[in-house]
This record gives C-alpha cells, sequence and structure tokens, in this order.
C-alpha cells in the first residue's frame, strides 16, 4: 500500500471538489457540522468505521476513493499496547444486583434520546454511603456495553481519600487506556485534555468515574462531543458540573429491599422467617450496604434466625454497630462523609438529631442550631452536598434513618449533656410557640400574624400559618408530647387552645384526639374545671368527626355537661350538646339532633357565645332537612344567613363565613333534593363564592363533588366532570379514600352503592339535656358533612 493521506486534506478536497458547504455535507451525511469541522482541521483523526461510511456515501465515492477515506481514518485511529488493568474494561457485573430497575430505564432511556451532537455525554450518580453506587454504575455499564463498540473503561478516583486521584493523573490513565502511545501524551494538563477529547470525539467509548470527589476532578474527563458517554458517580452532588443530567439514588423499594436480603442470607423456609427478613429490611431502611451486612451476618451464623436479629437490630442505640461484618460497617460508610464536612456543618449534622420527625424545614434547623437563617442555610446545603442529607419536597430536608441514628452516636460522642439539653428545650419551646402563633390565624377572636414575626417562620396569612402547622405536624407533635411528659400542663394546654379551630381545617390529618386527650390531662393537672370541660369539649369533637367514633363521643360529651352544669358553664354546656348533636347526625338520628340544639341555643345565648349559636342553627337547618321538612329547613337557612351579617347577631370571622359557606351547601343540597340541579348548583357555587380562607380543602371538596352530581343533570357534563376531577384530587390530597372512591364512581357513570341501614335513636337525650354552664373558650365548628 502507498502513503496514506491525512485524514483532514482529504475530506476538505472532496468536499470542495463537489462544491459543497460543511452543513451542506452534514446533512447529506448525517454526520453533524461540529464533527465535520473537528474532521478537517485536524483535532479529531480517526472517526469511527460508520462514520466513514456514512460520508463516503454522502460524497458518492468510487471504490478508490472510498479506500484512500477509510485508509486516511484508520491510520488516524491510535493503537498501542496492553490496557492498565485497572482500565482494562470493566470490574465484573455484581452477580446478585438487586432492583434499580426505574432508575436503570432512566439511564437507558437518555442514551436512546440523545440529540444529533451526542447530549447528554454525562450523569452523575449521587446519593448517600451505602446506597450502592458503584454497583449501580457498573451494572449498567455491562447492560449498556453493547452499545460503546470502542471501549469501556473504569477509573477509581478515590474521592473519599486524603489525596484523591488528580484530573492530570486521571487524564494520563484514561489516555493510556484509550491506547494512546506515551510518546504522543503532551506535558501540559490543557493539552492533555485536548487530546483526550479528540480521541473520544468519533469514538463510542463508556467511561464509569467512580467516587469523584469535586467538579474540578471530573470536569477535563467527560466527552463533550461524539457518542462517547460518563457514568460518574459521587457522594456528592456534584452541582458545578454543567450540562450533566443526574441521578440521586436513594433506598431500595421494600420488595426489591427484601429480595436482596434474602438472597444473600440464603434459605429461610416458613411465613415467621420471611416476615423476619422483611422486618429486618425495613430496620435496615433499605440502604444497600446494609442489606448486604445483614445479609451476610444471618448467612454465617446458621443458628441464627431472622427473628432473632430483627429483635437485635430495633434497639436504636445498637443498631449501628450490628450493622457491621468484618472491616465492613455502616458507620465507617458514613464516617468518611461526616469527616469532610467543615466544624460548623459537624455540629449542625449532631444537632439535627434532635429533630424528632423524619424531614424539617431550614428554620426548624434554624432552632436547634440557635443560628440565623443566613447562616444554616449554606450549612444544610453542604449536608446535602455530601449526602448526608436528602432534600424533600417543599424546600425541606429530611435524614435516611441509619443517618439519623448515626447523627445521635456523634451528639453522645461529641457534644456535652448540658449543650443537648439546651439544644432540646430551645427547639421544643420554638416549635410549641411557632405552632400556637400559626393556629391562631384560626380563632375568631385573634386572626392576625404574631406581633414579632420570625424570620425562621413566616406567617404573614392564614395560608402560611396552615402550610407550616402541616408540614410541620412531624415536629410539633412531638414536641407537645414531650411538654405533656414534662408536666408543663400550661404549655400544652396553650398549643391545643391555638389548634381547636384550625383542627377543623385538617380533619384527616390523623392525631387530633391525641392532642386533645394530652390537653385534657394537662387541664386537669392545672386544676381547673373550665379547662377541663372545654378540653372535654375538644375531644368529643375529634373522637367522632375524626375518628367516626361517635357512642365514644357521646359519652364524652355527656361527661362534658356534667362538669358544666356543675360549675355552672353556660357557654361549654351549650357545646356539649352542639357535639352531641353533631354525633347524632352521624348516627342519623336528626330527632335527636334538634332536639340537642334546640336546647343549645338559650345556653348560647346566655353566655353571649355568638359562634355557638350559629353553630346550633345549622344543625338545627340541617335536622329539619333530614326529618323531611324543607321549607322549614330554607327558612331557618334563610334567616342564618341574615343573622350572619347582622353586626348584633354575626358571629367572628372565620366563622361567619365558614358558617356561610356550609349555610349554602345545605341549600344545595336541598334543591338538589328537590330535583332542582340549576338552583342547587348556584348554591354550591355560592359557597365556593366565599373568601378562601373559609373553605377547607375537605369542605371545598365536598362542594365540587356536589357540582359534579348536578351539573349534568342541569344540561353541563362537561363541566360536572371537570368538577369531580377536581373533587378527586382534593380528596386525595386530603386523604379520604371513601370520596375519592366516591369521585370516581360519578366519573365513571356508576350507580350508587345501597344505603346503610338505619341508625337506631341515639341514647343519652335525657343526660346530655340538663345542662346549664358558662363562656366557652370557643371550640370549632361543627363541618356538615
Amino acid at each position: 500500500m502507498g502513503q496514506v493521506d491525512e485524514l483532514g486534506p482529504l475530506l476538505r478536497r472532496l468536499r470542495r471538489t463537489r462544491g459543497w458547504t460543511l452543513e451542506e455535507l452534514a446533512e447529506r451525511s448525517g454526520v453533524s457540522d461540529r464533527a465535520l469541522s473537528n474532521l478537517e482541521r485536524g483535532r479529531s483523526l480517526g472517526p469511527q468505521a460508520r462514520t466513514v461510511e456514512a460520508l463516503a456515501d454522502a460524497l458518492h465515492l468510487g471504490a478508490e476513493e472510498r479506500d484512500r477515506l477509510s485508509a486516511a481514518a484508520a491510520a488516524g485511529r491510535p493503537r498501542s499496547g496492553a490496557v492498565p488493568a485497572p482500565l482494562d474494561g470493566l470490574p465484573p457485573d455484581v452477580p446478585d444486583f438487586t432492583g434499580r430497575a426505574r432508575e436503570l430505564a432512566t439511564v437507558a432511556a437518555l442514551l436512546e434520546g440523545r440529540d444529533d451532537l451526542g447530549h447528554p455525554h454525562v450523569v452523575v450518580v449521587s446519593g448517600t454511603a451505602g446506597q450502592g453506587k458503584t454497583s449501580f454504575a457498573v451494572h449498567a455499564a455491562h447492560r449498556l456495553a453493547g452499545r460503546f463498540p470502542d471501549g469501556r473503561l473504569f477509573l477509581g478516583l478515590r474521592g473519599l481519600d486524603p489525596d484523591p486521584v488528580s484530573p492530570e493523573q486521571a487524564l494520563v490513565r484514561l489516555l493510556r487506556g484509550l491506547g494512546v502511545p506515551e510518546r504522543r501524551i503532551p506535558v501540559s494538563a490543557e493539552e492533555k485534555a485536548q487530546l483526550f477529547q479528540r480521541t473520544v470525539a468519533d469514538r463510542a467509548v463508556l467511561l464509569v468515574l467512580d467516587n469523584a470527589a469535586y467538579e474540578a476532578q471530573v470536569r477535563a474527563l467527560l466527552p463533550t462531543s461524539g457518542a462517547s458517554f460518563a457514568l460518574v458517580t459521587s457522594r456528592r452532588a456534584l452541582t458545578g458540573v454543567e450540562h450533566a443530567e443526574r441521578l440521586v439514588l436513594g433506598s431500595l423499594e421494600p420488595v426489591d429491599a427484601g429480595a436482596l436480603l434474602a438472597g444473600i442470607a440464603g434459605p429461610r423456609p416458613g411465613s415467621d422467617e420471611l416476615a423476619a427478613l422483611a422486618e429486618v429490611a425495613r430496620l435496615c431502611g433499605g440502604m444497600p450496604l446494609a442489606l448486604r451486612i445483614a445479609g451476610n451476618r444471618l448467612r454465617s451464623r446458621p443458628g441464627w434466625t431472622a427473628a432473632t436479629f430483627a429483635r437485635r437490630l430495633a434497639d436504636e442505640d445498637s443498631r449501628l454497630q450490628r450493622l457491621t461484618a468484618g472491616d465492613l460497617g455502616v458507620e465507617g460508610a458514613f464516617m468518611t462523609s461526616y469527616d469532610q464536612l467543615s466544624p460548623q456543618a459537624r455540629q449542625t449534622f449532631r444537632l439535627l438529631a434532635l429533630v424528632p420527625g423524619p424531614d424539617f424545614s431550614a428554620g426548624v434547623a434554624a432552632a436547634v442550631t440557635d443560628l440565623d437563617l443566613g447562616t444554616v442555610e449554606p450549612v444544610l446545603d453542604e449536608l446535602l452536598e455530601l449526602g448526608l442529607l436528602h432534600p424533600v419536597a417543599a424546600d425541606r430536608y429530611g435524614f435516611h434513618d441509619l443517618l439519623h441514628l448515626y447523627a445521635r452516636v456523634r451528639l453522645q460522642a461529641e457534644t456535652s449533656a448540658v449543650e443537648r439539653a439546651d439544644a432540646g428545650s430551645r427547639l421544643t419551646a420554638w416549635l410549641l410557640r411557632t405552632a400556637v402563633d400559626a393556629g391562631r390565624w384560626f380563632e375568631p377572636s385573634w386572626a392576625a400574624a404574631p406581633p414579632r414575626p420570625d424570620p425562621r417562620a413566616p406567617l404573614p396569612d392564614a395560608t402560611a400559618a396552615q402550610g407550616w402547622l402541616e408540614s410541620e405536624g412531624v415536629n410539633w407533635l412531638p414536641a407537645l408530647r414531650t411538654a405533656a411528659a414534662a408536666g408543663d400542663h400550661a404549655r400544652v394546654v396553650e398549643v391545643a387552645e391555638a389548634m381547636h379551630w384550625f383542627s377543623d381545617r385538617w380533619v384527616f390529618w390523623g392525631h387530633w384526639d391525641e392532642v386533645f386527650t394530652l390537653s385534657l390531662v394537662a387541664a386537669r393537672g392545672l386544676g381547673d374545671p373550665h379547662l377541663e370541660v372545654v378540653h372535654l369539649n375538644y375531644l368529643a369533637w375529634a373522637q367522632s368527626v375524626c375518628l367516626g367514633r361517635h357512642e365514644l363521643s357521646l359519652t364524652t360529651s355527656a361527661e362534658a355537661a356534667a362538669l358544666a352544669r356543675r360549675t355552672g358553664d353556660d357557654g361549654q354546656a351549650g357545646w356539649a350538646l352542639t357535639y352531641a348533636a353533631f354525633a347524632a347526625s352521624r348516627l342519623a338520628d336528626p330527632a335527636a339532633v334538634l332536639a340537642r340544639v334546640t336546647e343549645a341555643g338559650p345556653l348560647f345565648a346566655a353566655a353571649g357565645d355568638r359562634e355557638g349559636a350559629s353553630q346550633a342553627r345549622l344543625l338545627a337547618a340541617t335536622a329539619l332537612l333530614d326529618l323531611g321538612r324543607p321549607a322549614a329547613a330554607a327558612a331557618a337557612a334563610q334567616e342564618l344567613l341574615v343573622a350572619l351579617t347582622d353586626p348584633g347577631q354575626a358571629p367572628a370571622d372565620p366563622v361567619a363565613t365558614s358558617t356561610a359557606v356550609q349555610v349554602h351547601r345545605l341549600l344545595g343540597r336541598l334543591h338538589e333534593q328537590a330535583g332542582r340541579p340549576a338552583v342547587a348548583a348556584a348554591a354550591y357555587r355560592a359557597a365556593l363564592a366565599q373568601p378562601a380562607d373559609a373553605i377547607s380543602r375537605w369542605v371545598e371538596g365536598l362542594l365540587r363533588l356536589a357540582l359534579g352530581r348536578v351539573l349534568p343533570a342541569a344540561g353541563d357534563v362537561e363541566g360536572g366532570r371537570s368538577e369531580l376531577l377536581r373533587a378527586h384530587a382534593l380528596f386525595t390530597d386530603v386523604g379520604s379514600p371513601e370520596r375519592v372512591a366516591e369521585a370516581e364512581r360519578l366519573l365513571a357513570d356508576e350507580p350508587a352503592p345501597p344505603p346503610p341501614s338505619p341508625a337506631r335513636p341515639v341514647a343519652g337525650s335525657a343526660q346530655l339535656g340538663q345542662t346549664a354552664v358558662s363562656p366557652p373558650s370557643t371550640v370549632s365548628a361543627c363541618p356538615v358533612t
């Protein structure tokens, strides 16, 4: 064979002979104009064979010119001797790799969807210690190997070592692995990087860059053009790496965690052992490293049962110590990340162990650390970057369960008892004080921002207050338990008092019975009969509305009524009757409802309790409708609407507006039953037209569900379907599976299920009927549901 042409000049000559621009050759060949430019300028020396074929076809080359072009391209491809062992392909695949189907599919989809320039070229796989990032990257690389015929290389960057691999060292090793002769590797770092990019530009090479320490270590190692691709793993998020796709590995799904553990532990027949293995997997938090250690410990001790090991792991104080096998341990893996933190981040990590809930806001972190937001937020970012915290929706932060235990270990080891106690007390006090401030937004006598706003928890309006109470419920409720256990009765009662109007807006939380049980115990601890009857009434509400235990609610209401009678508390006697009436309505006994609220009315009038009076009148109108007296119900409802705007009768806002919502809803129900769907729809819409602060998501869902029923009958089928979809979303959000099912049934146009059997009349009317009692601490209104 004669002299081989240089590829760049040859390609340029062939293109210009045909009078084509780079763009025209790119369009005809399917090779990007950028890649063609690199070839002609000698920046890319050895394109792949399929690229050469595409160019030859586009240029309509004859056999001789085609051979010359192929020879020039082949001559430009580097050839060398043996590849160093660490870069000789990939490590063996993990034989028992389990799970991560979604993440593997994501990587595959990213490759399938690459654009004409080959983007994306990089996926950064991050996550906390022990989540199996290296195993995932290696397994993914083996699955994708067929897409990269020009090489698959693995390079460990030793990101956790005191002296990680430098970018220049990494470039030299990669160039050698790619077959570049030693004599061709330049001296300067910049030229090494340029040679690396030219070498991979026209190849399909898969690079696995494992355990990166920081962004600057990997930037020069990442392909920027062509078909090559890099998977980078790191405990850090490497947020400074541009144009990278990101994949954060969390814990395995429970099914996958159980499968991995069972596969390592070996056969363990019997349903009890399978259940115990599932519990071990749960105690490992689905973390692959912990699961492997647990499985190896079980397999190496045939005499152990999974149940025995689960009992040992259940002890939080020793769990991390038990998740150790030889020189492999969860605690040691965490320590390598912890050691990289700044001193302030270490202290913050330790103190965050005192946060009781699974997630928290920056404000909570500021409270427990006694730092301002501007100081604590960068520290939280540092913890996120190293995977010691993970992001949760709505700008919140969370711990993996095992990392939370590790933070407790470091807290005990490195923080004095005095400092721990001070931080815990500081956090409890702040959570409960903020809960009171937020709850007061919903009190008729308050409904305003705190006099001294706290930047750690801004509460400028009721919407912000509700958001804080709901998101931090995982933290302020444990703080309330702490205060109750410490005998801080006044604080517990104060928090519960601030919650009782708000509780109507978050009915399905699931903890109101506990809140009001704690406050009842605290009221009794204070020896205050008035507070005791108030909190008995709060508890009666929670038992009926939240738990659905209406008979129990009647018993609690009777106890409240008896105490109110003994202490002469007119207002609370009225509320005891009203809550009993509400329980009776749930038990389908409208006669008992009407009797109770008829008696409650004069008591509320004597106590000057307009809020209570409005609820009694609302229940009376509802009972009249349920008793088959629609005209009387309509008249009572209209009279109540007038009273709600009469300065001489109206309760305070937001009770007036929230009651107006319920009255319009009642009128809608009345018209719906009378076969007037258009009039009913107007009433439901009038309810929705009330101020947004007066309508909870639960009540909005009920109204939209009602509109979904009546609008099709009024000729608006699409409008009805739209309202049902909105109701479905609202009930899903608040957690009401029964109402979700009702919305789905209506959307499917299925027949309604048969009605329940009529309930017996409510017992106990006489016991509740003889009460005369004092002004209430206002009790939350009874929503007509």
